[in-house]
């Protein structure tokens, strides 16, 4: 394992990340697992699909990364970081949330079956909290004590397209597409908010969004529209090409040290 980094702290050990994510995963898949597998459907009809597929899994996982995180002792580092980017970086939340709040099908969720609305919203709210915590917090703070920023960046990036292609909602490729873009538009709203708040908040809006489209008697379709995935691409696609010029490539501001060098048996 590589020397002690910053604060006398060391750098958590790939295995024990490995650990965790696995962990996580399956903690996740063993509660929905026991809830049973009960979707007929590529959306979500009722409240006990919401239930079952996305609510108590997400609400297992939760649990599990927030007990991970406190042992681990980095619960500040994961939550909150030093927001020194230029405020120019503001549209790219600006832009997410306005996106998710024009294509988001209301008329669908107020015509769904009673509580599916409600119960969705629920969901997206756990399955962003849930998510962000693993991704843009443990993960990413892990990643950034071995690895230049953007390199760490890009591992979340590449973690967030597994995760949604194992978990998420629409075809292989549409979850691959949308895991890959979030994971950079929610890194871009990580370093602008200064810490998880403002990712959980565009995720949970975009998983919504997302879903809207696939609820009560529009369940057979898929989740998600070609608007949406490729408008999340294409703003994922303007963040990478103007980063350089916007200090992403930079870690924030304190956590900007050399990283310990040396070999890595952890």
């Amino acid at each position: 394992m590589a020397g002690a980094d910053r604060g006398g702290r060391r750098p958590l050990p790939w295995a024990v990340l490995g650990v965790v994510l696995a962990g996580w995963l399956l903690v996740s898949g063993l509660v929905g697992i026991y809830m049973g597998v009960i979707r007929t459907t590529p959306g979500l009809r009722d409240v006990p699909t919401v239930r079952a597929d996305l609510i108590a899994p997400h609400l297992a996982g939760l649990v599990a990364v927030l007990v991970a995180t406190a042992l681990w002792g980095r619960w500040r580092d994961v939550w909150r970081e030093p927001r020194d980017v230029h405020p120019a970086w503001w549209a790219v939340p600006v832009l997410v949330l306005a996106g998710a709040a024009a294509t988001t099908d209301v008329p669908a969720l107020a015509s769904a079956p009673a509580g599916v609305a409600a119960a969705l919203v629920v969901a997206c709210a756990l399955a962003a909290l849930d998510t962000e915590v693993v991704l843009r917090g443990v993960a990413l703070v892990a990643l950034r004590e071995r690895w230049p920023e953007p390199a760490a960046a890009l591992g979340t990036v590449l973690l967030s397209g597994a995760v949604e292609v194992l978990t998420g909602p629409g075809t292989p490729a549409t979850r691959a597409v949308v895991g890959a873009a979030t994971g950079v538009l929610l890194y871009a709203a990580r370093r602008v908010g200064g810490g998880l708040a403002l990712p959980v908040v565009l995720h949970a809006a975009v998983d919504l969004a997302l879903w809207s489209h696939a609820v009560g008697e529009s369940a057979e379709q898929v989740p998600g529209t070609g608007v949406q995935v490729l408008g999340l691409a294409a703003l994922a696609l303007a963040v990478v090409a103007v980063s350089r010029y916007g200090g992403l490539p930079r870690p924030p501001s304190g956590l900007r040290r050399r990283r310990p060098s040396g070999p890595s048996r952890g």
